[in-house]
């Protein structure tokens, strides 16, 4: 898989993508109960807090990615206007396994899976490690046992927040700039018709470059 290993890239896109969808307001529920939410109920039991937060998170991140990158994974805007698919290596078109899809159906190829919310924070952490440096500011909510990562300080920072269930992310919410945007995770192959749109992105990116 042809891949641009680019963090900063990664969250470019990510609000771009999810801007092309539209910016939902974090307070309204989506009119489709099936669609993804970052909302709890009121009367959750808290969770506890882990002993070593970076640790338990980066678990859970490494754990995502790699079941992303083995089973294949879709991820779906709140309002259900764009998404994003990767396949496993083995089932790559033409060595391409990603693309993004607008609410128009057309696709946009993805040259890495730091754009996936499923395995951005897994790529974090290993580009951390290979700087020697940190990976963001890591905390957890013990109110609906989810973690957020914030990179970068003031009007700058960018802050991405994670859902977890059974030691999976299952949301992700990017924020940025003052704007919310949130994307559900689900790990299985995309469906056939979202593979043909990455088929057809391929031959249409391979036919232009010539």
């Amino acid at each position: 898989m042809r891949l641009m290993k680019t963090w900063c890239a990664a969250i470019a896109v990510a609000v771009i993508l999810a801007g092309c969808a539209g910016a939902p307001s974090p307070t309204t529920p989506p009119t489709d109960s099936s669609q993804p939410t970052m909302t709890t109920s009121p009367t959750a039991t808290p969770f506890p807090v882990p002993e070593d937060v970076e640790g338990s998170f980066r678990e859970i991140a490494d754990a995502s990615c790699e079941k992303a990158s083995a089973e294949g994974v879709t991820e779906v805007g709140i309002d259900g206007g764009a998404r994003l698919i990767l396949v496993p290596k083995d089932q790559a078109y033409q060595d391409f396994s990603a693309v993004s899809i607008g609410a128009s159906g057309v696709g946009q190829l993805i040259w890495s899976t730091e754009e996936f919310f499923a395995c951005n924070a897994s790529i974090g952490f290993s580009f951390a490690d290979e700087s020697n440096g940190e990976y963001g500011d890591i905390e957890f909510d013990s109110s609906d046992g989810s973690y957020s990562v914030t990179v970068g300080e003031g009007n700058d920072a960018y802050i991405a927040e994670y859902a977890v269930s059974d030691e999976l992310i299952r949301t992700g919410a990017s924020v940025s700039g003052g704007e919310r945007f949130v994307f559900g995770v689900e790990y299985e192959m995309p469906s056939e018709a979202d593979i043909q749109i990455l088929r057809d992105t391929v031959d249409a990116f391979l036919a232009e470059d010539g």
